[in-house]
């Protein structure tokens, strides 16, 4: 089973880019719990409840590795948990410090803010995407776990992301090299 997480900053195409890797790959695909979470609350983020969105992010991706599917293409991750709760209260609490450490997909796709920022009611960096993207890449840097860097609009982005996805899944060669 390959097991892929579409990370990034808001508005850069995680949830499109997420959604068709899991159709396109015969994959279960995991949406990001916090965003449904607010969304329904009506709110912005707490500091308490990233360790209820560490716990339903570990049963979320549970059950979709239950299901015995080609692939698990999660839309985010604990680097998002991470970056997000050190960034908005300074530091990740201990349960998304400890699922931070034990989350190691195949690989991550970090989608690049060359994408036009897009409003919605619980974004509020679209001044910050830059630097929030330095803060994912160098976290991601220190896992050891390949990444991969989308890039451009539309199929075209699609398509060479699903290329060096199934290549990674094949077995065959280098990540970086592919």
């Amino acid at each position: 089973m390959l097991h892929v997480i579409v990370t990034g900053p808001e508005s850069t195409g995680k949830t499109t880019l997420a959604r068709y890797l899991a159709r396109k790959l015969d994959g279960i695909f995991v949406p990001e719990y916090p965003r449904g979470y607010l969304m329904a609350a009506g709110r912005r983020v707490e500091r308490r409840e990233f360790a209820h969105f560490a716990g339903a992010l570990d049963g979320l991706v549970a059950a979709a590795i239950a299901q015995e599917r080609p692939a698990v293409v999660q839309d985010t991750g604990y680097e998002v948990l991470r970056v997000w709760s050190d960034d908005k209260f300074g530091e990740a609490p201990d349960s998304v410090r400890r699922g931070w450490l034990a989350q190691r997909p195949a690989a991550y796709v970090l989608c690049r803010p060359d994408l036009p920022w897009e409003y919605d009611a619980l974004r509020e960096d679209p001044h910050r995407r830059d630097e929030l993207f330095r803060r994912y890449r160098a976290l991601l840097a220190q896992t050891g776990v390949p990444v991969f860097e989308a890039a451009g609009r539309g199929k075209a982005r699609r398509r060479e992301v699903l290329q060096l996805v199934r290549h990674l899944g094949s077995g065959g060669g280098n990540w970086d090299e592919a």
